[in-house]
């Protein structure tokens, strides 16, 4: 689900837990054991899905560029 900036999402203390911008989130919810498996399928065909959208999108952020050679966090705000 999408969450509005400000939407309390929980509570510490007593005291109210609210996102600091538009985030996502996942509900939690009990599933039967019986259902893992198709989950599981849905989760490798999503992941097939957008792969190559991954891909693509990677490599028109970063090809040609000198990385380092290590892993790195993606942060949105180092003028890419």
């Amino acid at each position: 689900m999408i969450v509005p900036k400000g939407v309390a999402f929980g509570k510490i203390n007593g005291k109210d837990l609210k996102f600091s911008k538009t985030g996502t989130a996942i509900n939690n919810t009990f599933q039967p054991v019986a259902k893992f498996s198709e989950y599981l399928k849905l989760i490798i065909f999503n992941e097939k899905r957008i792969k190559s959208d991954i891909d693509k999108l990677t490599n028109e952020l970063y090809g040609g560029m000198d990385l380092p050679r290590k892993s790195f966090d993606l942060k949105i705000d180092e003028g890419l």
